[in-house]
């Protein structure tokens, strides 16, 4: 894999009431890549780990490192946050790059409000600044800013994505469509852009605009700040701005829905959209449902478009029952906006649901990572016999962890060095690996 990696995984052991969730477990992985993992064991737990949401059953030693900063000495500082706080928005000033959507990700909403009464308390802070930025730049719109698209557009290998990430941009995402049929056309390009986009300006009050999105700004350059230790004079900034905005904030707790106001109202266009884009109906009523088991896939398709504003560049999740519409999407605007993903399923089927969605997968069986490969490799032939039982839709029959080969009591090919030795994790070739003592190991 390659090297600038987001997040790395160092001998990780992690325990869960006494019980080995991952024993030695080891991963990179960078912003580009697409990984799936394999673990029955394993339900709940990375995600928990991820998300910032460790209970304290969980026990863990070894190294987790994002963007080479070690985080596990720090976890009991940052990882008792409740559904309250929303965890969502703590990852994303935490962890910034890594997006995590929960296994069942209705329990982290409120059951008493709508999904389009509470949605806006999901959105980042960062990501609240490139949704306000993108209305400025739609209500100050030029004549050079319709010319720079028609050039990009020309020059771009693929048009159509070219157009949905610059129609986001400049807060006309419902234009999406119109705009890309334009540009495709021979005649009067960019006067019909013009026409079509001075339409969308709405005359807001810009200033509360510029003002709404410097103190998001600050927020977030609060947490940065404190998190890095910066510099003297960018000190002495972060404080002069906590004065500048101590009216504000306090003006923001009073009156938050009608400050707001102009937010919630683009952020449900931006939402319907793009529910739209990845196969729903986009109208509004849609967000008038409340979170439960029959609202979940709707749930995990509004976190999937609030990443697409994030500054997030690596998606986790966990696969459960009817996902393959979730999987689609996600294929889909990895197209689009080339973020990395890490998906941890129990079994094999999510490779046959949505072929070229992942580049790597990782197996793991009771705790142990049994193989690892490319999975173009994989897919044409399992190395380990309990990865050749999955592909072949056998019962995923989980194990206890215990000292020998922990698939021994299972494989059929066991043989008597399985039973009290444990096979090192070997190279079979230049890009995969396998723990099975059929191919030899370095200490026997």
């Amino acid at each position: 894999m390659e090297d600038n990696n987001i997040l790395k995984f160092d001998n990780l052991g992690v325990w869960k009431s006494e019980e080995m969730v991952l024993d030695n477990f080891n991963m990179a992985i960078a912003g580009s890549e697409s990984l799936l993992l394999i673990s029955s064991t394993n339900k709940g737990v990375l995600s928990s780990i991820l998300s910032l949401d460790i209970d304290d059953d969980l026990k863990m030693d070894g190294k987790m490192e994002y963007r080479g900063k070690e985080l596990l000495k720090n976890i009991k500082n940052i990882k008792r946050y409740s559904d309250k706080d929303k965890n969502l928005m703590k990852v994303s000033e935490t962890l910034k790059e890594i997006f995590v959507i929960q296994r069942e990700s209705y329990k982290i909403m409120d059951k008493t409000l709508t999904l389009g009464e509470q949605i806006i308390d999901f959105i980042p802070y960062n990501a609240r600044v490139r949704m306000l930025n993108a209305v400025l730049r739609r209500e100050m719109i030029s004549s050079k800013d319709v010319e720079l698209l028609i050039s990009n557009y020309e020059k771009y290998p693929d048009k159509e994505d070219y157009v949905r990430f610059w129609s986001t941009e400049y807060g006309v995402v419902n234009k999406t469509n119109d705009i890309y049929h334009i540009l495709q056309g021979n005649e009067n390009k960019t006067d019909k852009l013009k026409e079509l986009l001075i339409f969308q300006k709405t005359g807001i009050d810009l200033p509360n605009i510029v003002e709404l999105r410097d103190f998001y700004k600050y927020v977030t350059g609060l947490n940065t700040n404190t998190e890095n230790k910066k510099s003297q004079e960018e000190y002495d900034k972060l404080m002069k701005e906590k004065k500048r905005f101590a009216f504000f904030k306090l003006a923001l707790k009073l009156n938050r829905k009608g400050i707001e106001d102009i937010l919630t109202r683009e952020l449900k266009r931006y939402m319907l959209e793009y529910l739209k884009f990845m196969g729903f109906s986009n109208d509004e009523s849609i967000l008038n449902v409340y979170p439960s088991t029959d609202s979940e896939i709707l749930i995990k398709h509004l976190f999937l478009a609030i990443l697409i504003f994030s500054d997030a560049k690596l998606l986790v999740f966990e696969c459960s029952k009817n996902i393959e519409k979730f999987l689609g999407s996600v294929n889909l605007l990895r197209k689009t906006y080339g973020f990395g993903v890490i998906c941890i399923s129990e079994d094999a089927y999510v490779l046959k649901t949505i072929p070229g969605l992942f580049d790597y997968v990782k197996v793991i069986y009771s705790g142990k990572t049994v193989e690892d490969a490319p999975v173009d490799q994989f897919t044409k032939e399992q190395l380990h016999p309990y990865s050749k039982s999955l592909m072949s839709g056998k019962k995923n029959i989980t194990g206890s962890y215990s000292e020998g080969c922990v698939y021994y009591k299972n494989c059929r090919y066991s043989m008597a060095i399985c039973k009290n030795n444990t096979p090192d994790m070997i190279n079979f070739n230049e890009k995969r690996n396998v723990a099975c003592f059929i191919y030899g190991n370095k200490n026997f």
